[in-house]
């Protein structure tokens, strides 16, 4: 994954994020910062392989959060 995409993605989400809480939608808030968290980490995992991680961005925060 190209580092520059992944901050492009990140971007992404918090600005859809930030439109969210301006409307009032803090679910969609939460769903936009979980993505952006399941980029960067993705990205992470590239390079620091961990087995048992899964694809799953909740699975991988939780395993982040144990790590």
């Amino acid at each position: 994954m190209n580092k520059d995409l992944v901050v492009k993605n990140i971007e992404k989400e918090f600005a859809q994020g930030e439109q969210a809480h301006k409307k009032g939608n803090e679910g969609m808030v939460r769903v936009c910062a979980r993505r952006a968290a399941g980029v960067a980490i993705a990205y992470w995992l590239e390079s620091h392989r961990r087995d048992g991680w899964g694809i799953d961005t909740m699975n991988q925060l939780r395993n982040l959060q144990l790590d």
